[in-house]
């Protein structure tokens, strides 16, 4: 029983809108139709131009930061052992040979002449 009366209610309410479609003026008529086109293509994948940025500005960003990381790890470290206002840059690398091992096995010595050089 309720079916038949939600059927009898659908075709009344379709019967109704479809007389007033016809009684609608056409410039809003064109005006719906030109919305109900906007809408479909922005369904369709089309994205508008300023949202377009977004995604690039997003990969840049990224991208950035990925190289700024990447570049604060590997760079070289700057140390100061003895406090002294004297700094030197160290590569892991220079422990590898023999002679850079000398070099830090007189640092005092290289201290106290910097030291001696900066009095005069």
């Amino acid at each position: 029983m309720k079916d038949v009366q939600n059927k009898q209610f659908e075709r009344k309410l379709k019967a109704t809108l479809d007389e007033s479609l016809d009684a609608i003026d056409p410039d809003v008529q064109y005006q719906l139709q030109i919305a109900r086109a906007k809408v479909l293509e922005n369904e369709a994948g089309v994205v508008p131009w300023y949202k377009r940025g977004y995604t690039w500005a997003t990969f840049t960003g990224m991208a950035s930061v990925c190289v700024l990381g990447f570049s604060l790890l590997t760079s070289v470290t700057t140390i100061d052992p003895a406090g002294t206002g004297l700094t030197s840059n160290v590569d892991i690398n220079m422990f590898d040979e023999e002679a850079s091992i000398e070099l830090y096995e007189e640092y005092d010595f290289y201290v106290w002449l910097s030291q001696q050089e900066s009095n005069t």
